[in-house]
C-alpha cells in the first residue's frame, strides 16, 4: 500500500509542476498541424509557416494522384 501512495505523491507532484510551468509561461496551449485540423469541413488549420518533411510528402502523394486520375 506505501508503494501505491508513493507513486500517487510522485505523479501528482510531477503534474503540479507541468501545471505551474504552463501558468508561468504565460504562453497558449496549442496543438499540432495533424489530428482533427486535418478533417476537411472543421475549423482550423495547420498554422505551421513551414510543413515538416512528412507533412510535404503526404501532400506531393496526394497531389501526383489527383494528376495521375
Amino acid at each position: 500500500m506505501m508503494v501505491y501512495i508513493v507513486t500517487f505523491i510522485i505523479i501528482a507532484l510531477a503534474i503540479t509542476g507541468m501545471a505551474i510551468g504552463v501558468i508561468l509561461s504565460d504562453r497558449r496551449i496549442k496543438g499540432s498541424c495533424g489530428g482533427l485540423n486535418t478533417i476537411q469541413g472543421l475549423e482550423g488549420s495547420c498554422g505551421c509557416e513551414k510543413p515538416c518533411e512528412k507533412r510535404r510528402q503526404r501532400e506531393e502523394v496526394a497531389l501526383n494522384k489527383r494528376i495521375n486520375s
